[in-house]
């Protein structure tokens, strides 16, 4: 069985440090729904864990959730 290949991209993504949902989607192309899919079950797998978002947003609003890769998939403690 292969790996969905959605989940090899977002797994580079994360490996380069933490990504948000919104960059997910816009490095992809996926619409808003199906990024938060893919993370969600990425994230109910152990693959992805939720890390603090130290970067601030330029605009108003929320800042959005970041990802990274699970220590046990080679991601920081």
């Amino acid at each position: 069985m292969s790996t969905p290949a959605f989940v090899v991209e977002i797994l580079k993504l994360a490996r380069s440090g933490p990504v948000t949902r919104p960059e997910i989607r816009r490095e992809m192309g996926i619409a808003e729904d199906t990024a938060y899919e893919w993370v969600a079950e990425l994230v109910a797998g152990g693959l992805l864990v939720e890390r603090p978002n130290d970067r601030t947003r330029g605009g108003r609003g929320k800042v959005a959730q970041a990802y990274s890769l699970s220590p046990e998939w080679g991601g920081k403690p």
